[in-house]
C-alpha cells in the first residue's frame, strides 16, 4: 500500500477504492481509511478532508472506531497548520501525545510522533522537535522503513531551515536522498526541492535552480499539486535572487493558482507576498500594491497575524513606491499593530499550552492517585508511600511548570522588543520608543535627533558572499554602533540593512559629529570579508517645532537617500535642520556610553 500511494495520486486513489472493495472484516475497513486520511496528509489536498471525516461520521463502526479517532485528530491538525494556527493544531495533537488506543499500530504512533514534531517546528520548540524527529530517524531506521526514514530526514532539514543552520539543513535533505527507496516518490521529490532550496541559502543559485528540474517532473508526473506550487514559489525565489524578477512572475503566478485551487489560504497569502516583492523591486509599483491588497485581504480572513504583519508591510512599501505616502503610513500602521497582536496571541496560547499539558499530567497522577487509594488495604505503609511519592510528583511538576511560564514570558518579552539576529531593538520597538521621545521632547522643550543610516551594496554581500557572511556583517555594525551610543539613546534595526538612532537632548551638531564618527568607524573596522570594507550612508535630522515622529523619521530617510544619490558613504543632514528654530539649547557634546 505504502507503494501505491507514494507513486502517484491516481494510484494513491486507486489503492484506496480496491482496498474498500475487498474489506471483508472491520479491521480491513480501518486499514483502508487510514490509508485514504494517509494519502490526503501526503499530497496536502484539505479539500478532501471534510469529506473524508463525513464518511466516517455517517458509518457507526467508523465514527467510533479508536484507530480512526486519532487519524481524525491528525487530519484536523494537519488543516489548522495549513492556516498557519498552529497552536490549534498542538492542543489537536497533544492528547495522541499522552497515550493512543491499544489498536493503534506502531506505523500510527511514529505518523503521530512526527506531525507533533513538525507542527512543534513550527511553534519554534526547537529542542522538543530535533529530539523527537532524531527518535523518528532512529526508530525507522530500526525497523526498517527507509521511506520514513527518508520523511523525517526530511522534516529534520525543515527545522534546520527554520533555524538558519543552511548548511545542516542541507546535509539532512542529502541524508534522505541516500535513503530513500526509488519507488518513494513523493519523499524524494521534496528532498530535491529542500537540497536545491538550501543551495538557494546558501548562495548557489545556478545549481539551485537546475536542481529543481527533477523535482519539477517527479511532482508533475504524479499530480500532486501542493508539491508543485511548493517548487514554483522555491523557483521563482531563486529566480528572484537571481536579478531574473520577469521570470520569476510566472512560476509565482502559478504558485498561487493551485493553491487557490486547493484552499489554502496561508500558502495563498505567501503566495501574493512574494508576488508583491518581486514586482516592487521591479519597481512596478502598481501590480505591487494590487498583490499586496489581495494578500491583506485574505491575511484578515485568517487567525495568523503574522501573515497580516507581512502582507501589510508589502503593502506600505508598495504604497510608498507609487507616493501615496499617507496610505503607506496608515499600511505601516495596521503591520504594527498585527505584529504587536502576534505576539500577544503566541504569549497566550503558548501559557494556555502549557497549562494544558500540566492539567493532563495532573489528571494522570490523579487517577494514579485514585489507584493507589483502591490498594490502601493491603498496608498502610504502602498507601502512605504511594501518597508521598504522589505529592512529590505534583509539586515538582508544579514548580516546573512554574519555571516555564516565567520563561515563556521573559522570552515572548524579550523577543518582542529585539531584533534576534543583531540583538539592537526590532522595528515595532524602535518605532515605539521614536515617538516617546518626540512626546518628551516636545513636552520639556528639549532637542532630541534621529539618524538614519543604510549598509552599502549590502546585496551583493549576500549574493557573492552568503547569507551567513551578511548576518556576520549585520552582527559587527550592531556591536559597534552599541559601542557609540549613550545608555540613553535608541538603536534598533528597522529593515534588513537599515538602522535607525534616537538621540534624546541632542542637537544637529552632536548628531552630525555621530554620524560622521560612526561612518568612519564602520568603514575602518567592520571587515568580515577580507579586502571588502563595508561602508554606511547616513540621514541625520533634528526635530521641529510641532513636527510629529513619522515626518521627523521621513526627514531622516530623505536626506540618507539623498546620502545614497550622492556617491554613498556618506551622511547629509535634512534640509532645515541646521537652520530651522529647533527645540532645546544648543548642542553640547555626545559621548559614547562610558565615556
Amino acid at each position: 500500500m505504502d507503494e501505491a500511494l507514494q507513486r502517484s495520486l491516481t494510484s494513491a486513489s486507486a489503492a484506496v477504492v480496491d482496498a474498500r472493495r475487498q474489506a471483508r472484516s472491520p479491521a480491513a475497513q480501518v486499514r483502508a481509511e487510514q490509508a485514504a486520511s494517509e494519502q490526503i496528509l501526503l499530497y496536502g489536498d484539505l479539500r478532501d478532508v471534510s469529506e473524508l471525516l463525513s464518511r466516517w461520521d455517517v458509518q457507526p463502526e467508523l465514527k467510533n472506531d479508536p484507530v480512526l479517532g486519532v487519524e481524525r485528530k491528525l487530519l484536523q491538525a494537519a488543516k489548522a497548520a495549513a492556516e498557519g494556527q498552529h497552536f490549534a493544531a498542538a492542543r489537536l495533537l497533544l492528547p495522541l501525545q499522552k497515550g493512543l488506543p491499544a489498536a493503534a499500530d506502531d506505523v500510527l504512533r511514529w505518523r503521530v510522533k512526527l506531525v507533533a514534531a513538525t507542527n512543534a517546528s513550527e511553534l519554534g520548540q526547537s529542542e522538543e522537535a530535533t529530539r523527537a524527529l532524531t527518535e523518528a530517524i532512529q526508530e525507522a531506521a530500526r525497523m526498517g522503513w527507509a521511506d520514513r526514514e527518508a520523511l523525517a530526514w526530511v522534516a529534520l532539514g525543515k527545522l534546520q531551515e527554520l533555524l538558519r543552520d543552511y548548511a545542516e539543513a542541507l546535509r539532512c535533505h542529502q541524508q534522505a536522498l541516500k535513503v530513500v527507496p526509488a519507488w518513494a516518490v513523493q519523499t524524494k521529490a521534496y528532498a530535491l526541492l529542500g537540497e536545491a532550496q538550501m543551495r538557494n541559502a546558501l548562495g548557489q543559485r545556478k545549481e539551485a535552480l537546475a536542481l529543481l528540474a527533477q523535482p519539477e517532473a517527479l511532482f508533475a508526473d504524479s499530480g500532486h499539486d501542493k508539491g508543485t506550487a511548493d517548487l514554483l514559489l522555491i523557483k521563482g525565489y531563486v529566480l528572484r535572487m537571481l536579478d531574473r524578477h520577469k521570470e520569476a512572475i510566472a512560476p509565482l503566478n502559478q504558485a498561487f493558482e493551485i493553491r487557490a485551487r486547493l484552499g489554502r489560504l496561508a500558502d495563498q497569502v505567501n503566495s501574493l507576498t512574494h508576488l508583491a516583492s518581486v514586482t516592487r523591486d521591479m519597481k512596478d509599483f502598481e501590480p505591487a500594491t494590487a498583490y499586496a491588497r489581495r494578500a491583506v485581504a485574505l491575511a484578515e480572513a485568517t487567525d495568523n497575524r503574522f501573515l497580516l504583519w507581512d502582507a501589510s508591510y508589502c503593502l506600505a512599501t508598495s504604497l510608498s513606491g507609487l507616493g501615496q505616502h499617507a496610505a503607506a503610513y496608515d499600511a505601516m500602521l495596521k503591520a504594527s499593530r498585527a505584529l504587536k497582536e502576534a505576539s500577544k496571541f503566541e504569549q497566550i496560547h503558548q501559557s494556555a499550552l502549557i497549562r494544558e499539558r500540566f492539567e493532563t499530567d495532573r489528571q494522570t497522577l490523579e487517577n494514579a492517585h485514585l489507584q493507589d487509594r483502591l490498594a490502601w488495604e493491603q498496608g498502610e505503609q504502602q498507601r502512605l508511600s504511594g501518597l508521598i511519592c504522589a505529592m512529590a510528583a505534583l509539586l515538582m511538576l508544579l514548580v516546573l511548570s512554574v519555571a516555564a511560564l516565567v520563561y515563556l514570558y521573559r522570552h515572548t518579552r524579550r523577543h518582542a522588543r529585539t531584533d534576534g539576529l543583531t540583538g539592537l531593538y526590532n522595528r515595532l520597538h524602535t518605532l515605539e520608543r521614536c515617538e516617546a521621545e518626540v512626546a518628551r521632547a516636545h513636552r520639556h522643550a528639549l532637542p532630541l535627533a534621529v539618524l538614519m543610516f543604510d549598509l552599502d551594496l549590502f546585496k551583493r554581500i549576500n549574493d557573492e558572499h552568503g547569507h551567513a557572511t551578511g548576518d556576520r556583517v549585520l552582527q559587527e555594525v550592531a556591536r559597534h554602533v552599541r559601542g557609540a551610543l549613550r545608555v540613553a539613546d535608541t538603536a534598533g534595526r528597522v529593515g534588513g540593512e537599515e538602522f535607525l538612532l534616537v538621540l534624546p537632548h541632542t542637537g544637529a551638531q552632536a548628531a552630525w559629529q555621530l554620524a560622521e564618527r560612526l561612518r568612519v568607524l564602520l568603514a575602518a573596522q567592520v571587515q568580515v570579508v577580507p579586502g571588502w570594507p563595508v561602508t554606511a550612508s547616513f540621514g541625520v535630522a533634528l526635530l521641529q517645532p510641532g513636527q510629529g515622529a513619522a515626518a521627523l523619521m521621513q526627514q531622516a530617510d530623505q536626506a540618507l537617500y539623498r546620502a545614497k544619490a550622492r556617491g554613498r558613504n556618506r551622511a547629509e543632514m535634512a534640509e532645515g535642520s541646521l537652520d530651522g528654530p529647533a527645540l532645546g539649547a544648543a548642542d553640547g557634546p555626545l559621548m559614547p556610553a562610558g565615556a
